[in-house]
């Protein structure tokens, strides 16, 4: 593996296979991320109802290629919908607003 730092606004994919860890870069130092985690099945339909079925993101296996640095205004939309399921919302369209 590898070391590096990941910057506040980083947006990461992670696959299921995928082998990873997060520490502070200082002793002492606070790290805050957000997990988003959905069943598979609710990818794959998005891929079908969405872009055809194609393989997108998640089957790249070069995970650099799987990572975008949000600007203040995607990051606040995103902030916007972990408010969302934090309160409970665990609907489909919740789900679907998020990984589209």
């Amino acid at each position: 593996g590898e070391k590096r730092p990941l910057l506040a606004g980083l947006l990461v994919l992670a696959r299921a296979d995928d082998v990873h860890g997060f520490s502070a870069a200082r002793p002492g130092g606070m790290v805050r991320f957000v997990n988003f985690a959905f069943p598979r099945r609710a990818w794959d339909d998005l891929r079908r109802r969405h872009l055809g079925g194609r393989a997108v993101y998640f089957a790249e296996q070069n995970h650099r290629k799987r990572e975008w640095r949000l600007d203040p205004a995607d990051l606040e939309r995103l902030r916007a919908m972990a408010r969302d399921l934090a309160a409970g919302a665990r609907d489909a369209l919740s789900a679907e607003a998020l990984l589209a």
